[in-house]
């Protein structure tokens, strides 16, 4: 027994560090969206070094006063939770009814579509203007609709693949939350040379461009995601084991409504 369970615990073990990697690498759509997921946590962590360089070198703030520009992005964190709560949440709802109590994942991306394009006008608003000649405020409120589209962005995109991988989504998870982690790391240690090089606005253009090519993805997965989830091998099993799940549940359902009205079934032959 000693040696069977050390068995399994050692394929759980393999399992759980070997997985991830192969979910990240096989499944397109863990690899793009955490692809995209990552690129923005290593635009916010690199934001870290950039606003320093804008705001304390550029505008001669101080340190103190420096970390001020960075109230706008918790502003618009605030609100794209709020957003989520009073308006995203009720929607799906309404969507999961329509569709029997439980929606396609795609109907998560919606709130994935705002959220990139919001992140990106950000972005774009801050390149244009962290230059000095431009009076600080401007740049400054460029944080409220980057911070906004970041979290409506990592929420729905994170709920997206639980949604599609269920079974799998702690594996999903785990690799998205590896890739994260590495642009997030890494990001921020080239941040302060690129400024140098480049110059305070195209320095700054990057994370722009890279939000403008990563925009597409949530559209994309929204209107051909559920093509895309068939071709996938680990998420048409999870869909296969899912659908299993609700055939059981109904089945288990319909046998408890005849045994609490066995009655009123016979009657209803009996009539007929």
């Amino acid at each position: 027994m000693d040696a069977k369970k050390e068995l399994v615990m050692s394929d759980l073990i393999k399992t759980s560090l070997i997985r991830p990697w192969v979910l990240l690498f096989r499944e397109p759509i863990v690899f793009i969206l955490s692809l995209y997921v990552a690129i923005i946590y290593g635009i916010l962590y690199m934001l870290f070094s950039a606003y320093p360089i804008v705001f304390q070198e550029g505008h001669g703030w101080t340190p103190g006063v420096g970390g001020l520009a960075f109230i706008p992005i918790a502003i618009g964190i605030l609100t794209g939770i709020t957003y989520i709560i009073f308006y995203e949440n009720p929607r799906f709802v309404k969507v999961m009814q329509e569709h029997g109590g439980k929606a396609p994942p795609e109907a998560r991306l919606p709130c994935a579509i705002v959220g990139s394009i919001s992140l990106t006008i950000g972005l774009i608003w801050f390149s244009a203007s962290c230059n000095p000649e431009t009076f600080w405020i401007v740049p400054m409120i460029a944080g409220a609709p980057f911070g906004g589209g970041m979290v409506l962005v990592f929420i729905a995109l994170q709920n997206y693949l639980v949604d599609a991988y269920v079974i799998y989504a702690a594996s999903v998870l785990a690799s998205n939350s590896l890739l994260r982690s590495l642009f997030g790391a890494a990001f921020p240690l080239f941040t302060t040379q690129m400024y140098d090089r480049l110059g305070v606005q195209w320095a700054s253009a990057i994370p722009a461009f890279l939000a403008v090519a990563c925009l597409p993805f949530p559209i994309i997965f929204y209107k051909y995601g559920d093509a895309v989830r068939l071709r996938c091998k680990y998420a048409r099993e999870a869909a296969e084991v899912l659908e299993k799940m609700m055939a059981s549940q109904q089945k288990t359902h319909a046998d408890e409504e005849k045994k609490e009205h066995p009655q009123g079934k016979q009657s209803e032959k009996a009539s007929a």
